[in-house]
C-alpha cells in the first residue's frame, strides 16, 4: 500500500517535493497545505502545470490536522515564525501523524535542542507521546552533508584531530524573493557595518545550525561541551545586478563567513558556511577547495580524509541542494512510519533504510 502523505507548504522544498509524490507509486499525495491565497482551492496537479490529481490545496490547517495520513512533509517556512512552526508541528503529531522537516538543527539532536528551547523540545517530544508518532528532521545542511556523510567517514578513521564541514554557495537565485538583499536574512547590499536583525545571527543560527557539530562529535565518540559561534563579512568586489531588480554594490555586504566550533575532550569539530551572491570573497577566508558550489569535509587524523560533495540540478547548484533536501525527506518516510515515536535522529537508522532502494521497495 502507498503512504499517505500530505505536503505543507509549496515553497522552494515544497515545490520540488510535490512532484516526487505525484510521480513515485510509493506514495499517495492525500493533503496539500499552502500559505498563499492565489493557491488555495487549487488542485495540486494545476499549481506545478499538471493535468489535475484530485487533491485542492487548502489554507485551513484544522483540515489538514484532521486529515487522515501516515506522514507530513512539513516543509513550511520556519524562520521568522518559529515558535507557530513548532506548534503546527506538536499538532500533527499529536493527531498520529509522522512528520519530516528540513529544519531547524536542534530537531536533529534534540539533547542539544535542549540547552536552547527546552519547552520546545519537551513540547514535541510529549506530542509524540500522545499520538504515537515521529519526527525526523533532514536535508542538505543542516542534514546528510553534516551528520550522515561525516558519521559514515567516521567509520574509517583510526583517531582524528578535527573535522571541519564547509558548505560554499552562492544564494544570488534567492535575489526574486528578496530574501537576498532583506537585512532581516542574508544582508547582502547593507553596509559592512550594518547592526541591524538578521538569519546570520548567533541566536538565530543556535536553532538553525548549531546542533550540528555536536551530531559529529557524537559520531566519533564524543560530547561537544563548548559550542563557539563566528561570523565574518566580505566586501563585494564587483556590483551585481539582477534581472528581478535590485543590485549589489560595491563595498557593501557581498559575502558572510560564519558557524560555529565545538570544543569536546578529544576533536575539535567545526561547522562552517560561506555564502555569497557571486561578488566575490576575501583571498584570506580558509576555503577548503576553490570557490564552488556544494561541501568539503575534512577529517584531520590517521587518516586524514577530504571529501568533496557537488550537487547541480539543471545548473544550478542552489537548486540541486534544495531538491535533495526534498529526496531526502521524502526518501526518508518508509522509515520514519516505521520508527519509536518523538523525535528521532540519524542514529536511530540503519544505514540501509533512508535510502532510494528502501523506499522505492516500501511501495
Amino acid at each position: 500500500m502507498p503512504h499517505k502523505v500530505i505536503l505543507c507548504s509549496l515553497g522552494t522544498i515544497g515545490s520540488l517535493s510535490l512532484p516526487l509524490l505525484l510521480d513515485r507509486a510509493e506514495f499517495e499525495l492525500v493533503g496539500l497545505w499552502c500559505h498563499g491565497a492565489d493557491k488555495q482551492g487549487v488542485d495540486a496537479g494545476s499549481l506545478i502545470g499538471r493535468d489535475p490529481v484530485g487533491v485542492t490545496a487548502t489554507g485551513d490547517f484544522e483540515a489538514i490536522v484532521a486529515m487522515e495520513a501516515d506522514c507530513v512533509l512539513y516543509h513550511s517556512a520556519y524562520i521568522g515564525r518559529p515558535r507557530e512552526a513548532i506548534a503546527d508541528m506538536a499538532r500533527l503529531l499529536r493527531s498520529g501523524k509522522n512528520v519530516i522537516t528540513p529544519w531547524p538543527s536542534m530537531l536533529m539532536w534534540p539533547a542539544y535542542g535542549r540547552t536552547i528551547m527546552p519547552d520546545e523540545i519537551a513540547l514535541l517530544e510529549d506530542a509524540g507521546r500522545e499520538g504515537e508518532a515521529s519526527l525526523f528532521a533532514t536535508g542538505t545542511d543542516p542534514g546528510i552533508a553534516s551528520d550522515a556523510l561525516p558519521a559514515l567517514l567516521s567509520g574509517a578513521s583510526g583517531s582524528v584531530k578535527s573535522v571541519t564541514v564547509q558548505e560554499c554557495g552562492d544564494y544570488s537565485p534567492l535575489a526574486p524573493t528578496g530574501l537576498l538583499t532583506s537585512p532581516a536574512f542574508l544582508s547582502f547590499g547593507q553596509p559592512m557595518d550594518y547592526a541591524g536583525p538578521s538569519w546570520v545571527e548567533e541566536d538565530a543560527m543556535r536553532e538553525l545550525g548549531g546542533a550540528m557539530p555536536s551530531i559529529i562529535a557524537a559520531a566519533l565518540g564524543h560530547e561537544a561541551t563548548e559550542t563557539e559561534f563566528f561570523e565574518m563579512r566580505g566586501a563585494a568586489e564587483r556590483r551585481k545586478t539582477f534581472e528581478s531588480g535590485g543590485a549589489i554594490e560595491v563595498g557593501s555586504i557581498g559575502s558572510r563567513f560564519f558557524g560555529f566550533t565545538a570544543r569536546t575532550e578529544g576533536p575539535t569539530i567545526t561547522w562552517q558556511h560561506v555564502t555569497h551572491a557571486g561578488c566575490g570573497v576575501p583571498d584570506d577566508w580558509p576555503l577548503l577547495r576553490p570557490l564552488r558550489g556544494g561541501y568539503s569535509i575534512a577529517f584531520d587524523g590517521s587518516p586524514s580524509m577530504r571529501v568533496a560533495f557537488e550537487m547541480e540540478e539543471r545548473g544550478n547548484e542552489y537548486m540541486g541542494g534544495m531538491l535533495i533536501t526534498a529526496t531526502r525527506c521524502a526518501n526518508a518516510i518508509p522509515a520514519v512510519r516505521r520508527a519509536d515515536p518523538g523525535i528521532r535522529t540519524i542514529f536511530d537508522f540503519r544505514l540501509g533504510e533512508l535510502t532510494l532502494g528502501a523506499s522505492l521497495r516500501s511501495g
